[in-house]
């Protein structure tokens, strides 16, 4: 979701006419420089931005998956944890209501 948030903004503001050289026109910016086109350093330019924007979107990926992952493992232990004390305590009240 990160990769594709911060490729949007930027194909945006590219988009909008930011300029390496005159060749360059508003709305112009960003497919030229996406491809690597016409604009003067233009593939330069892609290769960083794309460098950022993976950047970006893995470590966004990566605090999610991982964090995620063990946040997610915590609470599956904990509701596993939680049944089975229900089940455990029910089954010992209801041992002991019957042995008595």
């Amino acid at each position: 979701m990160g990769v594709v948030f911060w490729g949007f903004i930027w194909w945006g503001m590219f988009d909008e006419g930011f300029r390496m050289d005159g060749e360059v026109g508003v709305g112009d910016g960003g497919v030229w420089w996406f491809v690597g086109g016409r604009v003067g350093g233009g593939l330069r330019l892609y290769v960083v931005m794309w460098g950022w924007v993976w950047c970006v979107g893995c470590l966004g990926w990566y605090v999610l998956v991982v964090y995620g992952l063990r946040m997610g493992l915590f609470l599956l232990w904990f509701v596993v944890g939680k049944v089975l004390g229900v089940v455990v305590l029910r089954g010992l009240s209801v041992g002991v209501g019957e042995g008595d």
